[in-house]
């Protein structure tokens, strides 16, 4: 089970090449153990981001790879209507397209992860959350042309803030810049994705969004947050 190179190891090896997944290199003392950690971690990314809510709207993806939404999407700075549905209700203008992880932010705004890698979102784009390079609202979900051609993995929304996760363990911050949450150590907003330099030579495996904060969670097993 230990030894290097055992049928184990060179079989989780195989199922993560063939999907595409970065391999680690050899150098841990027990590589079958961190191979079974990282297999049991996807699995957890895929379930954690099959429900979402921010307290007055709910989504949640179902077996078909569908959007559902119920509830009221607000805009977290005036109360402005954004969208409602009154039951749960398959996103119309997503019809064909297999989802595969959605995130609600506190502020009002919805980022949607794709089976193809796309990341679209949707709803209020005061602060720039949408990632769009504007701060207009968007009633229906529309793909962040700045992620064309990067493999997303991960989304979350935060209050005004978003955070996405790429294949490579790169991670993009985009919204509002108060109190850091953005973690690109400057006070101005960003209204399209960024990578965060400071994260650079780290791998992530996990990302979060609070309202003010953001945690990223590396293949080391280690946790780092910023923000308020």
């Amino acid at each position: 089970w230990r030894a290097g190179g055992s049928l184990v190891e060179q079989a989780l090896r195989l199922r993560m090449e063939t999907r595409g997944d970065a391999v680690p290199a050899a150098d841990a003392s027990s590589m079958t153990q961190r191979l079974c950690w990282l297999e049991l971690l996807r699995d957890a990314r895929v379930a954690s981001g099959l429900v979402s809510t921010n307290g007055r709207m709910a989504a949640d993806v179902d077996a078909k790879g569908r959007l559902q939404m119920c509830g009221k999407l607000l805009d977290g700075c005036d109360d402005t209507e954004l969208c409602s549905f009154d039951e749960r209700t398959a996103m119309p203008t997503l019809q064909g397209t297999r989802v595969e992880r959605v995130s609600i932010g506190g502020g009002g705004h919805v980022l949607v992860l794709t089976d193809a890698g796309d990341v679209l979102s949707f709803g209020s784009g005061l602060r720039g959350a949408l990632g769009h390079g504007d701060r207009t609202d968007q009633h229906e979900p529309k793909v962040i042309e700045a992620l064309r051609g990067v493999r997303v993995v991960a989304v979350a929304a935060g209050g005004y803030h978003s955070l996405v996760l790429t294949d490579e363990g790169e991670v993009l911050s985009f919204g509002y810049w108060a109190f850091g949450p953005l973690g690109h150590g400057k006070e101005e907003a960003q209204l399209v994705p960024k990578v965060i330099e400071a994260l650079r030579g780290v791998r992530v495996v996990e990302i979060a969004a609070g309202y003010h904060h953001s945690m990223v969670l590396t293949d080391e097993g280690e946790v780092l947050t910023f923000g308020r």
